[in-house]
Formats: structure tokens, sequence, C-alpha cells
């Protein structure tokens, strides 16, 4: 089985930073507009979301309910919400842990994936992505979850700026492993690392470079037809 990738427009971006939720409605890609890229037209739809969701940040959908959380500094919570009249139908607490820079959640068959590994600086040491099994969905607070917790195998710089390559806001499942792509502030380009989903302590490593030519801040894959896209900006 092998991967690819498709890449979103600019201008389908735009709207989503504008109105803070999108669904891509095109059925026939255009034509590749360069090898390996396929760029789709996408139309909006636009709801008003509740007030508690003032930074959301990952989205998930599970069993035709959507779920999302807020970015840094937010509460350590998940929300199930109505997409359609923008209100939080339910709370769920994650009992015990910070929220520094919450980005993008993933799923697999059996847990949920919260990356908390936003480093818009380039100085965190502390990357880590929580794991807990699905059936606490149907609880109140979380209190069964794991850490990943990791470095990125080629950063040797720690500098407390915007000039590097290191940030993170994207995370995808495939198999038993775990993906995340990098939001190059420097180069505008995108990494690729992988790392295995037993909690524990590791070293990403660093599997592909490509060039996304912006920001890359959300990634998704579909497991039907084995396709992953990548949202950003430039």
């Amino acid at each position: 089985m092998s991967l690819r990738f498709l890449k979103i427009s600019k201008f389908s971006v735009v709207i989503l930073i504008s109105f803070g939720l999108m669904f891509c409605v095109s059925s026939k890609p255009e034509p590749p507009d360069y090898f390996g890229y396929t760029f789709l037209k996408c139309d909006t739809i636009q709801w008003h979301l509740d007030s508690r969701l003032e930074e959301t940040s990952g989205l998930l959908k599970i069993n035709g309910s959507f779920w999302t959380n807020n970015d840094s500094g937010n509460e350590t919570a998940l929300y199930q919400f109505d997409p359609l009249q923008g209100d939080v139908k339910r709370t769920l607490d994650i009992s015990n842990v910070q929220n520094i820079d919450w980005e993008d959640m993933t799923q697999d068959d059996t847990h949920i994936y919260i990356g908390d590994f936003g480093n818009n600086l380039g100085n965190r040491r502390n990357l880590a992505i929580y794991k807990f099994p699905k059936t606490e969905l149907d609880s109140t607070q979380v209190n069964d979850w794991q850490k990943i917790q990791f470095s990125l195998s080629d950063q040797t710089d720690f500098a407390y700026s915007y000039n590097h390559n290191f940030d993170i806001e994207s995370l995808i499942s495939y198999q038993d492993s775990l993906f995340i792509f990098t939001k190059n502030w420097t180069d505008k380009r995108c990494k690729l690392y992988v790392l295995p989903k037993m909690p524990g302590e590791y070293t990403a490593r660093l599997i592909s470079d490509f060039n996304t030519k912006g920001l890359i801040t959300s990634a998704t894959y579909n497991p039907e037809n084995q396709v992953v896209v990548l949202l950003g900006y430039n």
C-alpha cells in the first residue's frame, strides 16, 4: 500500500481561516499543477460556532459526530458539536495534562490521538501526542490516557525565533504508525516524520521532504482511496 498526497489551493485556505468551517465538495479535481500534487476547487459552507470553540484547531468525525479541540492555552478538553447549528453538545475533559499548544487530532479504529506539538518559535523540547481509547468518549473525563513524547531527528537548533523549519500542526494515523507534517516558516516546504503509536519517548524519524510552496496547517487521511490531503497557506 502507498500514500499519495493532494494539496488544496490557497483560495480554499483563505476561506477556511476567514469562516472557520469548510467542506471541499469538488468531485473532479483539476489536472495536476505540477508533478505529485493535485489542486482542488472547493466551495464553502459557513456556520457560526459556539463561543467555547474560540480557537478550534483539530477536527474528527467519529460515528457521525464531530469533535474538536481548542488551540494553545485553552482548556484540556474535546468538544462534540453540531456542525449545522454550531453549538457544543458535550465536553470531554482530559485530566492531568496541559494544553501547551494542541494542534491536530487523528484516530484509528480504537484510539484518538491529540498532538500537543505546536512549535511556532522552534524552542520546544516537550513535543507530545496524547493517546486514549475511544470508549472514553462516552464519559465526561478521560483519565486513561498515554503519552507519546518525541523530538525531531534533524533538529539541533532551538533558538527562540520564527527562523526555523520545525513547527508542527498536522498529524495522521496510518496502519501502526503516526505521521507528522511540519510547518516550515523559513523555506515554505514540508517535512514528513514517522512515530510508533506505542507510549514512550522517541526520536521522530524524517522520511521525506517536499515542496508544498507554503505553510501546512492540517492533514487528513482517507483510507478508502488511500489519499492524504494537506491544508495550508502561503
